[in-house]
């Protein structure tokens, strides 16, 4: 990686979490700045350890370890978020075998020029067209893409179970919540709630599978 190794979420499933909502999801871990390491600069990296404490007062601690954690959000259909990273993005379908994509770099607008300049040469390192990251998943996805659209592949179903049984009751996040990052508890959430809009005739025909926990 540019900014050298993050954890190995696999081996601390109690200390990373899936999320989801409607079809939107997050998974995250509570590194507090394992996706921003990636980037390279040890001042951002001191930026979020400084405004962590901030945001524990404002919100609690355990939301507080998230802010550039080893993590990724989706806001079901087609908008995407790196905390950390601090890349949001929108993907729009341009046809069959083909999508465009729309990337920011989101930043503190109090934050020093500095740190707002790390960031922004950051993603142009890493998720940009040019950058080491988005050119290797780019091609991931390209080739995945190719692959399923084969004959053979396309008689057989896909398996999302991975993480089946790891849904968690009884926690302070107001959402559908699975134990584990590695995990595709959001993808099924994802296609469920695809499928439930694709069936219906009508908004009312909209299955209501998740309710509300947050406090108004």
């Amino acid at each position: 990686m540019v900014g050298g190794p993050v954890a190995e979420v696999h081996k601390f499933p109690d200390q990373s979490f899936q999320v989801n909502f409607n079809g939107h999801g997050w998974e995250f871990n509570q590194d507090i700045v394992g996706n921003c390491a990636t980037l390279g600069d040890k001042e951002l990296m001191k930026y979020l350890y400084i405004l962590q404490p901030k945001v524990a007062a404002r919100h609690d601690e355990f939301r507080s370890k998230m802010i550039g954690s080893i993590s990724s959000c989706t806001l079901f259909p087609n908008t995407s978020f790196l905390p950390g990273q601090n890349t949001f993005r929108t993907w729009h379908p341009r046809g069959p075998g083909h999508i465009e994509l729309h990337t920011w770099t989101f930043v503190n607008k109090n934050a020093p020029q500095n740190i707002k300049d790390g960031w922004r040469k950051g993603t142009m390192m890493t998720f940009s067209p040019s950058g080491v990251f988005e050119m290797d998943d780019g091609e991931n996805w390209e080739y995945a893409t190719r692959c399923n659209a084969g004959f053979v592949t396309r008689q057989q179903d896909l398996y999302l179970g991975l993480g089946a049984n790891t849904k968690i009751e009884n926690t302070p996040l107001p959402a559908n919540v699975y134990r584990g990052q590695i995990n595709e508890a959001n993808q099924r959430a994802f296609y469920v709630r695809w499928l439930d809009l694709m069936k219906a005739e009508t908004w009312k025909d909209v299955p209501q599978r998740d309710v509300p926990k947050m406090k108004e």
